[in-house]
């Protein structure tokens, strides 16, 4: 795998997210067709959860590309889980989630 370092070195401020997608947390947490509302707060927790994991790590995306050639399995897990406890722990999430069941309300 070859990496453009200055491209991504030039990019690393305004790239909104590394290595996880929203495809891939959409399909974490089983989601069907969710709402724009929650698309955007899974932005907002990917980029909170990969930001966490470069501190935790004290390593930068391009340190641990440099490294590996890629973001290894069990950091893109653990970014999951990650994103999936700041989605849980968002109102606006909450409401989407609730927005997205109540068509399948039962109707009195």
């Amino acid at each position: 795998l070859k990496v453009d370092f200055y491209e991504h070195e030039l990019n690393e401020l305004t790239r909104i997210m590394d290595y996880l997608t929203i495809d891939m947390v959409v399909e974490h947490l089983r989601l069907v067709d969710p709402p724009p509302g929650i698309i955007k707060a899974i932005e907002e927790g990917i980029t909170k959860s990969e930001k966490a994991v470069y501190e935790i790590l004290n390593r930068s995306y391009s340190d641990i590309i440099e490294e590996y050639g890629d973001i290894p399995k069990d950091i893109k897990v653990a970014t999951l889980l990650l994103t999936e406890d700041f989605l849980r722990r968002n109102e606006h999430v909450n409401y989407a989630l609730k927005s997205v069941l109540e068509r399948y309300k039962k109707k009195l």
